[in-house]
């Protein structure tokens, strides 16, 4: 379970709480001023802090207390978890509208201003588009459906559900991430800072069905997913697991499948009913 659960979720997954998405809640404590500057003027922003983090990376042990104050901020501003398909299709199921929206980290990372992989939930850019001039032309309302169609289509091809704050506990959006997005390059590849929690799952491979094809390997972007030499069928490292689940739809046994991460073992197998 993780600390927004405990705190924004009174012990079940805070992501699943409707009271997270509340108008109540996006109108206090200037959320939606802070939600209109986010998206306004987002790769100039990034490319002026990538350049301190360039200097803060060579403060050596100094670093990791700097690293402890971003991750703090980010906690209480934009924060978010990594979510299989079937929880995202909850939290769908939930909405009243759904607005298509260009992704920021990547008009960031490769300059492309029409990459639509990002989803607003309780947020509507598109009643006054003019407080978004950043996604201007970008903006799609979406039926539920056909929400949850376009995710699932990005679930076959790879990409990893994360929800995300805007103003914590306030929950804003779901994005699909690839090698493209802030959240991978600088929470898992880079270590710079903690930005998102691991899911509430963990991958579980069945030996007798898998048949060693390793077709999920090159799927996961958390290294979680290893090979046994003796007969090359997959195995699950649950330290490194984030319970994303893409690993699945490229099985064709249909041997991985996601289990509440608490019953799991460190060394990847299952709890017992007894354990």
């Amino acid at each position: 379970m993780c600390e927004f659960c405990v705190k924004h979720g009174e012990g079940k997954k805070w992501y699943l709480q409707m009271k997270n998405y509340s108008r109540e809640l996006l109108e206090s404590d200037g959320r939606q001023q802070y939600i209109q500057r986010f998206f306004t003027g987002f790769p100039e922003r990034y490319a002026r802090n990538q350049q301190l983090l360039r200097f803060a990376r060579r403060l050596g042990p100094a670093y990791s207390f700097i690293r402890t104050i971003i991750s703090a901020n980010l906690k209480r501003h934009h924060y978010g978890q990594v979510l299989p398909l079937e929880d995202v299709q909850a939290i769908l199921k939930e909405m009243t509208t759904v607005v298509r929206v260009a992704c920021v980290c990547r008009m960031a990372t490769i300059g492309r201003r029409q990459e639509r992989f990002c989803y607003a939930l309780s947020i509507n850019p598109t009643a006054d588009p003019s407080l978004y001039p950043d996604l201007d032309g970008s903006l799609e309302e979406l039926s539920i459906e056909e929400a949850a169609h376009q995710i699932a289509k990005l679930d076959e091809e790879g990409l990893i559900h994360t929800v995300w704050t805007f103003g914590t506990p306030f929950i804003g959006g779901i994005c699909n991430c690839d090698r493209n997005c802030l959240a991978l390059r600088h929470h898992v590849f880079h270590q710079d800072f903690d930005v998102m929690f691991r899911g509430e799952y963990r991958a579980v491979v069945d030996v007798s069905q898998c048949i060693g094809c390793n077709q999920c390997l090159p799927r996961c972007e958390f290294d979680a997913l290893t090979r046994y030499r003796a007969n090359r069928k997959v195995r699950v490292s649950p330290e490194n697991c984030y319970g994303c689940g893409v690993c699945r739809p490229v099985c064709p046994t249909g041997a991985i499948r996601l289990v509440p991460a608490r019953d799991t073992l460190p060394h990847g197998s299952l709890q017992s009913p007894s354990s």
